[in-house]
């Protein structure tokens, strides 16, 4: 035998089983494991996943939708109520008169709608004055000197007589940026919703009208006042009730299309919520001339109208990223039966052998593992 060839053919050998290990190619096998308990791991996997996919990413969170957050615009205004002009003073507690021992009660204002409402145009937002204090202002000296400055006289306050009963109207359209989907809530089905969550639209009684198609909608402010659980005469800080602070109410206007199968389906709902520890004044000032003016300090009702909500629209590459996302979910089921086969169970090192098989390194046909020992047919071997 020459010795040189025999080292030779062996490190050829050599290099070629070290690439094969290097380069070893993993394909999938297919086991059937006859195994109830590994049967219901892997099917309890599956269902969870069927489960997460169509039970909750594609029904209960539309992800076959593409998703746009509207804009919104408001319109709104606030109308005396007619009634007003026919009410007796002794209706209403808050108001000083003879008789009356509300010791917080105060002489009342009747206005109307242009004296109330300040300022009068405001973009998303409107104040309701509850509490107007009014106070006169002179000038008895040039302004050409650094120390002439008006002097205050005749301050007083007044609360806003029956404005409870004030009708808030408001008109609002919505519209998408990506999706281009645009509504007016004349043209939609709308929901009011008290403190609590519970509808109350169909209880309103006129004036009052919301969600009703063709039409604006039109609630009285102690509708918008209860429904966000406010009572105007509750105590804001200790000897001050609401009427007399102010507070901020946030009337949420959430539009959305994905309640039901339907994306044409648009309807908005309407949760007018309290903002805690606010309160608010506005303070305008009228000049007479040079030299007097009068102040109107207003405290009351601001709200503050938020356009929220989601609207969708079908997109086939939604829906494909979803099933996507499944199938890889599916995978891992397969593979967590795995790993749970052959490494935990009793009957692992058994599960193993079956499932991993690991085959010889071949060269030009030559089988290495399974070479003869007998030199005469040895074919690395020569006499």
């Amino acid at each position: 035998v020459s010795t040189q060839s025999t080292g030779f053919l062996f490190n050829i050998v050599m290099v070629s089983f070290s690439l094969d290990e290097l380069l070893s190619y993993q394909t999938p096998k297919i086991v059937r494991i006859k195994d109830k308990r590994l049967g219901l791991i892997h099917y309890g996997f599956i269902l969870g996943v069927l489960g997460y996919i169509l039970g909750f990413q594609l029904l209960v969170q539309k992800h076959y939708l593409e998703i746009d957050t509207p804009q919104g615009t408001i319109r709104a205004s606030l109308l005396r109520s007619p009634l007003t002009s026919s009410s007796n003073i002794s209706q209403f507690h808050y108001c000083a008169q003879p008789g009356n021992n509300n010791s917080r009660a105060l002489e009342c204002l009747f206005w109307d709608e242009t004296e109330v409402v300040f300022p009068v145009t405001e973009q998303s937002a409107m104040l309701a004055a509850t509490r107007v204090s009014l106070t006169d202002y002179h000038l008895n000296c040039d302004q050409a000197l650094p120390n002439c400055t008006f002097t205050a006289s005749n301050k007083k306050s007044y609360f806003i007589g029956d404005i409870e009963r004030f009708t808030l109207m408001v008109d609002h359209s919505m519209f998408t940026p990506r999706l281009g989907i645009q509504r007016n809530s004349r043209g939609l089905a709308g929901r009011l919703l008290d403190s609590k969550g519970n509808e109350i639209q169909s209880t309103l009684a006129p004036p009052n009208q919301f969600g009703q198609s063709g039409k604006y909608d039109i609630l009285e402010l102690q509708v918008v006042l209860g429904a966000a659980n406010v009572n105007l005469d509750a105590e804001f800080t200790p000897g001050e009730t609401i009427r007399q602070s102010g507070t901020v109410l946030l009337y949420f206007i959430e539009y959305d299309n994905t309640f039901s199968f339907s994306t044409d389906n648009i309807r908005y709902t309407v949760r007018i919520q309290q903002l805690k520890d606010a309160e608010f004044k506005s303070v305008e000032q009228q000049f007479f001339n040079k030299t007097s003016k009068v102040e109107r300090n207003r405290h009351g009702a601001r709200i503050l109208f938020l356009p929220v909500g989601q609207i969708g629209e079908f997109q086939f590459q939604a829906l494909i990223l979803t099933l996507v996302s499944g199938a890889a979910l599916m995978a891992v089921a397969t593979v967590m039966t795995d790993i749970i086969a052959t490494t935990i169970l009793p009957e692992k090192k058994t599960y193993e052998e079956a499932k991993y098989q690991v085959t010889d390194a071949h060269i030009v046909g030559f089988n290495f593992y399974n070479r003869q020992e007998n030199p005469a047919t040895d074919p690395l071997v020569r006499t």
